[in-house]
Parts: C-alpha cells; structure tokens; sequence
C-alpha cells in the first residue's frame, strides 16, 4: 500500500485548473478508480464537491489529475479540506488529504 500524501491546494473562485497528483513512493495505479471530494471540514457528510472522477495520467508514474471547471469553483472562499480516495470494489482507501483553500478575488463577484 501506498503512504497517504498530505498537501495543501489553493486555488482561486471562478478560476479552472487542473491539479496535478503523484503516488509517493510511486505505485502503479494503473485500472485504479480514483474519486475526489471537497468539504467544509473532515468528517463532513455535506459535499462541495464530489466525489468527482479522477483521471489516471499515467498509471506507471502514479500520476492522476482532477480538472476542475470555474463553475465548480463557484462557492464561499475559505478553508476547506479535501480527500483522495481509491474506490475500486474491495479496495477502498484514502491516498491523498489535505486542505483545500478557495481564495477570493477581483474578477468574480461576491456570493449574495
């Protein structure tokens, strides 16, 4: 089994990024189903987002990534976390964790 990577994101509301992930020490994860999710806070039953489908980048490298749209990024800037799972039957388990930071900005106008 892999260890469990723990890492911080920012990004910004409105904004649509691809973020980037790699198994640490690297692992095949090829044929893995991997799922993404965003909460308020751990052990939050109440998503923001997800849990969304990730895409295998290359299975050999243990690479995966989650493109994520503006209007995903449409929510109340502040601290978030945010979790990584394998979610292949008989498989599941968190790989990634960590705080997820939505930061406000210029362009895009307040949540009324």
């Amino acid at each position: 089994m892999a260890e469990l990577t723990d890492q911080d994101i920012v990004v910004y509301r409105g904004e649509a990024v691809t973020l980037p992930f790699t198994m640490s020490p690297v692992v095949n994860i090829s044929g893995w189903t991997l799922k993404f999710t965003v909460t308020k806070a751990a052990n939050k039953t109440t998503k923001l987002l997800g849990p969304l489908s990730m895409t295998v980048t290359s299975g050999a490298a243990g690479t995966f990534s989650i493109t994520l749209a503006e209007e995903q990024l449409n929510f109340t800037p502040g601290a978030y976390r945010f979790d990584v799972w394998r979610t292949d039957e008989g498989l599941e388990q968190p790989i990634a964790i960590g705080n997820f930071t939505l930061v406000g900005n210029s362009r895009v106008p307040p949540i009324e």
